[in-house]
């Protein structure tokens, strides 16, 4: 009965650690957003607003395929595609998620990083919104 009890315990174990390996998390400490304005000559990007600080979890759970930033409303984003690791004009390396939200708009999810800083932007046809991420 004791070697019964005592597997079961490291098979749970085993078990955990291999959920808690498919859930990368990070911290989001500021945030900054902009949006399409529409006017008589058309529309256009705004300018990014200024940093805005935040603290923020951000987990990327690659069992679900779910990106969750627990900001006061819980954001959820199903992730329907990936796509592969490139690099910007400024040699920054990032990598595109495709995403449906809890409220079934789809966007685009980028992490992009650099040597000492990463940024998760978060982009619908007429707004986007940027965190920075540790």
């Amino acid at each position: 009965m004791k070697k019964f009890i005592i597997m079961s315990v490291m098979l749970l174990s085993a078990m955990a650690s291999a959920q808690a390996g498919n859930v990368q998390s990070m911290i989001a400490t500021s945030f900054s957003v902009r949006y399409v304005e529409t006017s008589y000559y058309g529309s256009y990007w705004t300018e990014w607003s200024r940093n805005m600080s935040c603290y923020l979890d951000v987990y990327i759970d690659t069992r679900t395929d779910q990106i969750i930033i627990d900001s006061q409303e819980m954001q959820i984003y199903n992730i329907y595609a990936a796509g592969k690791t490139y690099y910007d004009r400024q040699r920054n390396e990032c990598c595109d998620f495709k995403v449906v939200d809890q409220d079934g708009d789809y966007g685009t999810i980028t992490l992009r990083a650099g040597r000492n800083w990463a940024q998760l932007y978060v982009r619908f046809s007429n707004i986007e919104w940027m965190y920075e991420v540790r």
